[in-house]
């Protein structure tokens, strides 16, 4: 624990920058084995390791490998993120994406005054992007960023620029608010639609070939507001920070089509584009090591029944229910 403090403290400090870069990965390098010596640590890793093998279908020991540069890209992320804010001459690079649609995106939204729901998952540096997609924005827009938690060392909600902001936390909003907002125009929101039950209410969707269960927020929000959903995603390749998009979802409901058959519609096209964003760069998905607890119980029965691990009493991943967030 004194060196889990200690790595921490490396990540989120905003002095000696250099020397924080050099050390963090050394740290980084100890901690995984460090904890392969503490019984129940590496009992957990092995069942996580087994885990991810059966859900990406890749041999344990790649899986092995994905679990560990996860671990070290997310601390790094977060390190990145907290030296950016500290003014780090290094953390410009949040605005340097290699980013092959930002002239189709600038065709898109120029002379419109429509609002636009941002979509993303927590892959990549997001928070930067957000700050990106800002830049191409009219003057006088403004952000309304829906975040499920403020950590006050790691920001969870992006510092938007060339926009007017407005960060929305758990109880401090209303769904009738935001679609008022959306309707008017001039209103861009941004939002994570990566989150499982216990975040608000959920559509069934397939996911990995499972069922599964996905925050419908996103899609219910976007359709209510007849707001088009501009789905993208950040990763890190090759020593740059990419952000490619799909084409845009459309929200219109289609004829006969129910206002919950259409939110069921459009979150199964969101966790799809997940599911492939997520097999492409595995280890860059913030919440790869709770997997499970995204499928419905018979899907997390299949995981169990595979590798033999008890996911919902008291085994890897234990089914609980978290407040907070949209």
């Amino acid at each position: 624990m004194a060196f889990h403090r200690l790595t921490h403290r490396c990540a989120s400090g905003r002095k000696w920058l250099r020397l924080r870069r050099i050390l963090l990965p050394c740290l980084q390098r100890l901690s995984w084995s460090l904890l392969h010596l503490v019984p129940l640590a590496r009992q957990h890793r092995a069942q996580i390791c087994a885990m991810l093998s059966v859900i990406l279908s890749e041999p344990e020991r790649r899986a092995t490998a994905i679990l560990r540069a996860h671990q070290d890209g997310i601390r790094r992320g977060l390190a990145d993120s907290a030296w950016r804010h500290a003014g780090d001459g290094h953390g410009s690079r949040s605005a340097c994406f290699v980013w092959p649609e930002r002239a189709a995106y600038r065709k898109l939204i120029s002379g419109s005054s429509a609002s636009r729901v941002l979509a993303t998952i927590h892959m990549g540096d997001f928070l930067g992007a957000f700050n990106c997609l800002s830049v191409e924005a009219q003057p006088g827009w403004q952000a309304l960023t829906l975040v499920r938690e403020i950590d006050e060392q790691h920001v969870a909600a992006p510092r938007v620029a060339n926009m007017r902001q407005r960060v929305l936390r758990p109880g401090e909003y209303s769904a009738t608010e935001i679609v008022a907002s959306l309707r008017k125009g001039g209103h861009s929101l941004c939002i994570l639609f990566d989150l499982r039950e216990g975040f608000g209410g959920t559509a069934g969707v397939q996911f990995f070939g499972r069922n599964a269960n996905s925050v419908k927020g996103p899609a219910a929000l976007a359709i209510a507001s007849g707001s088009p959903i501009i789905p993208f995603v950040t990763f890190y390749e090759r020593g740059a920070h990419h952000l490619e998009m799909p084409e845009l979802i459309d929200t219109q409901l289609r004829p006969d089509e129910s206002f919950q058959a259409g939110v069921a519609r459009v979150t199964q096209q969101l966790m799809s584009l997940a599911e492939n964003w997520i097999s492409r760069f595995p280890d860059q998905w913030k919440f790869l090591p709770q997997f499970p607890l995204y499928f419905d119980r018979i899907g997390q029965a299949e995981v169990e029944e595979t590798f033999g691990a008890d996911i919902g009493r008291g085994g890897m991943s234990p089914i609980r229910t978290e407040g907070g967030g949209p």
